[in-house]
């Protein structure tokens, strides 16, 4: 049985229930216990609780088993070895054998050298530097990758149990649009006025029912998506558990835009990104230097008189020198300075994209955060249900009645609890606009930020060379 017809099933059974007086929509945790029903038909029951934080420990652990985070650091660590090895002692031998036409003897001759890389000291020093920058580089993105995976989790987290409680409003609605339609259907002869009421209440019911189907549908689709996030089985029980009523930091929007830019890793990556590009500028242009050289070999005798010259074990130096390269040199540098300009263009973007993000998820947590007050202030579901109860007890409800309040309450209640999801989700959003943990944000983002910011690339300004150039 499908997913689609397992509801249907389930749902045929409003019309009877609500003639009984027994409403299933009412039973707490009902859409959570079917959505795991319909997504782990093995299992009965629910699973095990998930709170937010081991959502997200357990999204970090899963990208970091999957290779999304650590790859980049540790390709950028064997880049910083190959940068080492590149100004360490080589070996390189050639073995070669000529004839000579005079004599028609074959001499043998063995020579070999310690790399040309070796004496290359101020390339070697810049290729170090570049390659300690890209790891620093590469650090800032894993960490702005880990912030994203962290926010990510949370917004999975808040939205699978959102879903969820949209599940149980559209069942409530369903159940709400049953009874009222199974409140005309029981007379007995209902005159015309009714009977056009009554067709527009069984549209009314059909529609609500569709629309469960629609939240179901969506609950199972977010469900799934957490699971992939934290790496779950499908075919393993896990329940997310929902939060503690939202507590709002007082951090204000000024802190919140100092911190995202002095903090925010993708600016920071593209600082030294500007760092490496002006490593690579010095790098293309020591390529007009004269590099020195060392290699050393061995030559058979020939039959000549000079055998003293051209017998034995020999060593030279020598002096590379470029003399003419066809202004390669010069188009690899004009290359490297143009990537270097875009990218100073880049950050400039960036900055300015931080500052809308953080502009724009700051007012939407604050929104959020007030409209969470604003219903907390006008609501109270208890109170509510207690209102309720007592007028049912004292003859002023009628049992109909007090079922209809109580489902009302019970969506009053459902909407306040979405509310307080929606600050979650609208706080990590503001975390990963800024890049800061939600212990910061509470503790209100303390500053020292001026250390933490990134430092500005050498020769950052158009048109400036990089220190040390030659």
């Amino acid at each position: 049985m499908s997913e689609r017809q397992l509801f249907r099933r389930r749902g045929s059974g409003f019309r009877s229930d609500a003639r009984a007086g027994s409403h299933p929509g009412l039973r707490p945790g009902i859409a959570l216990a079917l959505a795991a029903a319909l997504c782990c038909p093995a299992l009965a029951g629910r699973g095990a609780a998930l709170d937010m934080e081991l959502c997200v420990q357990r999204a970090v652990s899963n990208a970091a088993a999957r290779g999304i985070i650590g790859a980049r650091l540790e390709s950028a660590e064997a880049g910083v070895d190959q940068a080492r090895a590149r100004s360490s002692p080589k070996l390189n031998l050639r073995a070669g054998a000529r004839y000579e036409f005079e004599s028609g003897e074959v001499l043998g001759e063995v020579d070999g050298d310690f790399g040309e890389s070796l004496f290359e000291f101020p390339q070697n020093a810049a290729r170090r530097r570049a390659a300690g920058i890209g790891v620093e580089m590469a650090g800032r993105i894993e960490e702005r990758t880990l912030c994203m995976i962290r926010n990510q989790a949370v917004k999975a987290y808040s939205a699978a149990l959102r879903t969820a409680i949209r599940l149980e409003l559209a069942e409530l609605q369903a159940v709400l649009s049953a009874e009222a339609r199974d409140s005309i259907e029981s007379l007995a002869d209902p005159d015309n006025e009714l009977a056009d009421r009554l067709k527009s209440l069984r549209a009314g019911a059909r529609e609500a029912m569709l629309a469960a189907e629609k939240a179901l549908a969506e609950h199972i689709l977010a469900r799934r998506r957490l699971a992939n996030l934290c790496g779950f089985d499908l075919a393993e029980p896990f329940e997310p558990a929902a939060p503690e009523w939202y507590a709002a930091p007082g951090a204000p929007f000024a802190q919140c835009l100092e911190w995202a830019l002095a903090r925010r890793s993708d600016a920071q990556a593209l600082h030294d990104q500007a760092r490496i590009q002006a490593e690579g500028i010095r790098l293309a242009r020591l390529g007009r230097w004269p590099t020195p050289g060392a290699a050393f070999g061995y030559r058979s005798p020939d039959s000549g008189d000079n055998d003293d010259m051209t017998r034995g074990l020999y060593a030279r130096a020598y002096l590379k020198i470029p003399a003419w390269d066809a202004g390669d040199i010069s188009a690899q540098v004009r290359r490297l300075a143009a990537d270097r300009l875009n990218t100073l263009a880049e950050i400039e973007r960036l900055n300015g994209e931080i500052s809308a993000s953080v502009a724009r998820t700051y007012d939407a947590w604050r929104h959020a955060i007030d409209r969470l007050a604003a219903m907390r202030e006008e609501q109270s579901p208890a109170l509510d249900r207690a209102k309720t109860l007592a007028a049912f007890q004292s003859g002023a409800l009628s049992r109909a009645d007090h079922e209809q309040e109580r489902l009302r309450a019970r969506e009053r209640e459902l909407v306040l609890t979405e509310l307080n999801l929606l600050c979650y989700e609208a706080e990590a959003e503001l975390l990963e606009a800024i890049q800061a943990g939600r212990a910061e944000l509470l503790a209100g983002l303390p500053m020292p930020c001026a250390a933490a910011a990134p430092t500005p690339a050498q020769g950052d300004a158009p048109g400036e060379k990089p220190e040390g150039e030659p």
